[in-house]
């Protein structure tokens, strides 16, 4: 199967910091947490993507770092695989985007990529290497901030109900 849009020849886009990443199709990160958990609990077929993306869910609940390094460890349970596969992707990111352009990357945008991959991935799709690219943007979430003007939270900081907009 193939996701258009998730290839490794995808459309360029630069977010408001300056920096340069692949356009994605979906904007997961903005998806009701609450819902997506509901939705990703009545998957007939778990596995250790679907468990990855639960993680990153639940930390969109609770701002709690601790469930992307879970999010990570479901991917590669071993810590120096995760260093090597990590610094690989890196490495073939430093040859078509400027060095520590993904610094410049907001939390929730590493995020979505992340879950993005791991979507194709569970959908079959194999233009890319799609687990260690989530892997590696799981790292890159852990590293950088969210944008200011982003927040999973409503003002009192309790995770929002519903639809965004009710």
């Amino acid at each position: 199967m193939r996701i258009e849009g998730m290839g490794k020849n995808e459309k360029i886009i630069e977010n408001e910091y300056g920096a340069i990443q692949s356009d994605v199709p979906f904007s997961f990160h903005l998806f009701d947490s609450k819902i997506a958990l509901n939705l990703l609990d009545k998957l007939k077929n778990k596995n250790f993507a679907n468990f990855a993306m639960v993680k990153i869910y639940r930390y969109f609940q609770t701002q709690n770092e601790e469930y992307l390094y879970k999010a990570m460890f479901e991917i590669e349970e071993n810590p120096e695989q995760v260093l090597a596969i990590s610094s690989r992707i890196l490495k073939e990111g430093a040859k078509k985007y400027p060095i520590n352009n993904w610094r410049k990357i907001p939390r929730e945008e590493h995020l979505n990529h992340a879950l993005n991959h791991l979507f194709a991935f569970l959908k079959g799709d194999t233009q890319d290497e799609h687990l260690e690219h989530a892997l590696c943007r799981l790292m890159m979430s852990l590293s950088v901030n969210e944008s200011q003007e982003f927040n999973y939270r409503n003002e009192n900081n309790q995770e929002l109900e519903g639809l965004w907009w009710t």
